[in-house]
């Protein structure tokens, strides 16, 4: 899932038992049912697997259908190289005391570590954190059931559902953002924890989860519906109107030249925490963070080269798609459009000098900076831009009926249910759905269109407000950042018909998305927009964002009166 999202993810299974015996046993089963595979086994466990959860909506009835619809020789084969020998740890294993399997197990979450299962008893209950491990099987004989049991358990489930700070659509973000959205990414801000059905057990189990705050879903969803009225359906707008959105065009190798056109800097500032990590290691105690001096490192070229050539992304064919202007990786290395110029600001400790750090720490920091370059040029390396030019698209085919799948959550360490509201509109005809699905701050926004539906009918025929659930997609004039508005405000007047794009936007993303508002302003001043209508009667406006702080909330009443009233 996380790959067909063009999302960087390694997830890592713990597989725990109470007994080293059943460890080591559970181990060798894992990899010779992997390494048997067969097209015919494997299809037979789907189609068993989806028979059974066909009429549940939870997340085994998604995974089957998905793999339903996969080639079954390719998973067989991606799931016999990602586990081997090489590609699982065994905790218990004399072997693990190893100083390079202690290395693997504190730097799980590098791309170029190949660990992608871990077997352990009770090794890992303390000090082991690791963001990517995203299921957790129990594999228990005889285990005990009581509360201290369970309390251990929920210690470690709460580690390992710490979140994984991915990055989507060029965003990192550390908090949750797929919650309120219908989408199956919901799954990679999961932990999924597997058990028998042993009632004492889970009893205990959600006891103990419960007293250390931890937040658990059921296997099962909340289906929150918002339809459109039939009246509006039936109405001349929804028939013949259109919702205008902006043409794109192809990029060419001239808009990527440089780095600086993927938002790449070559004077990368390599932070005190890589520096000792890199130079004493993960684990060990660095010296005082407080004491601190910056050198200035002109990488060379052998350092370039090398991290280059480990770096399966900068392989000259697959990087020449990216960097369509590309001669040669030799240009890449050389010219000062690209690495060719490349400084790093190294933050190192007091009494640790730039000529003291070893070949491989410096290569892993070089390494660390074509990460850096990888997300960057994936993230802004688009095939089209946006452009001045909006043309009209069905408002049938644009608006439907729509649906939000929500986990069910223990309410009393939640507080979801206080996040999203279903709100009933049907006495709202201005509103085209039954129910607005909405959070705290967009129901407020819908509160102040009520409070100015009246003044905006005596001045226009048509007053429609739409919630746009990820359909309506503008793009930034001659720029590849898209978004999508939370709002389309629709007002047909005598003179003209008004598509006014509105967006509720909370305090902490004001900064963030602050060109996102600048865009929206920009439609109604940028005089080489181009509306392609019928008539010359459509107009396209923007409104400052709404928010519910005190001078926010003035200007974006200010904005939106002197604008449409």
């Amino acid at each position: 899932m996380a790959q067909e999202n063009g999302i960087t993810l390694k997830p890592i299974i713990l597989f725990k038992s109470n007994k080293i015996a059943t460890s080591l046993s559970a181990n060798d089963r894992l990899l010779n049912t992997v390494q048997s595979l067969t097209v015919d086994s494997l299809s037979h466990t789907i189609n068993l697997g989806y028979a059974t959860y066909k009429h549940e909506n939870s997340i085994w009835h998604k995974m089957f259908q998905y793999y339903k619809k996969q080639s079954l020789p390719e998973v067989i084969r991606d799931l016999q190289w990602d586990f081997t020998e090489e590609t699982i740890l065994n905790a218990n294993d004399k072997a693990f005391l190893s100083e390079d399997n202690a290395l693997l197990l504190n730097t799980l979450e590098e791309d170029n570590n190949p660990i992608r299962a871990i077997f352990a008893v009770a090794k890992l209950n303390e000090g082991w954190d690791v963001l990517n491990l995203f299921d957790i099987v129990r594999i228990s004989e005889g285990a005990t059931s009581t509360k201290t049991t369970t309390d251990s358990e929920a210690q470690l489930i709460g580690r390992g559902a710490r979140y994984y700070p991915f990055e989507y659509n060029g965003q990192r973000s550390y908090t949750r953002r797929f919650d309120l959205i219908q989408t199956d990414l919901k799954v990679i801000e999961s932990l999924h924890y597997h058990t028998i059905n042993e009632n004492a057990y889970i009893k205990n189990l959600e006891k103990s989860l419960e007293s250390a705050s931890i937040q658990v879903k059921e296997d099962e969803y909340d289906r929150l519906e918002a339809k459109l009225k039939p009246a509006f359906k039936k109405s001349p707008v929804f028939k013949d109107g259109k919702i205008y959105i902006n043409k794109l065009e192809q990029t060419t190798a001239d808009d990527y030249r440089t780095l600086s056109h993927y938002n790449v800097t070559t004077d990368y500032e390599v932070p005190y925490e890589l520096t000792v990590e890199q130079h004493y290691g993960k684990r060990q105690a660095h010296p005082n963070p407080g004491q601190t001096h910056e050198s200035t490192w002109p990488v060379e070229r052998i350092y370039i080269r090398k991290a280059l050539q480990r770096k399966p992304f900068f392989h000259f064919n697959n990087f020449k798609s990216y960097i369509p202007a590309l001669s040669s990786m030799k240009d890449f290395i050389e010219s000062p459009n690209f690495l060719g110029e490349l400084t790093f600001y190294v933050s190192l400790p007091l009494g640790l000098k730039l000529h003291d750090l070893s070949p491989l720490s410096k290569l892993k920091m070089v390494e660390k900076y074509l990460d850096y370059v990888e997300k960057k040029i994936k993230a802004n390396y688009m095939k089209e831009r946006g452009t001045p030019v909006f043309e009209g698209v069905a408002m049938s085919e644009m608006i439907d009926d729509y649906y939000i799948e929500l986990n069910k959550v223990n309410s009393k360490v939640s507080t979801m249910s206080e996040t999203l509201q279903k709100r009933n509109m049907r006495d709202n005809h201005w509103y085209v759905y039954d129910k607005a699905i909405v959070n705290g701050l967009e129901s407020a926004f819908i509160d102040f269109i009520n409070d100015y539906v009246e003044q905006l009918k005596e001045k226009y025929q048509e007053v429609y407000l739409i919630r746009n659930e990820r359909k309506v997609k503008i793009v930034e004039i001659n720029g590849t950042r898209g978004f999508m508005p939370d709002f389309l405000l629709y007002l047909q007047g005598e003179a003209y018909t008004y598509q006014v794009f509105l967006e509720p936007k909370g305090g902490h993303l004001q900064l963030e998305d602050r060109w996102k508002e600048e865009f929206l302003l920009a439609l109604s001043e940028n005089e080489n927009i181009e509306v392609l209508s019928e008539n010359e009667d459509v107009r396209l406006l923007g409104i400052k964002f709404f928010s519910n702080e005190g001078d926010k909330k003035k200007a974006f009443r200010e904005d939106f009166k002197n604008k449409l009233l």
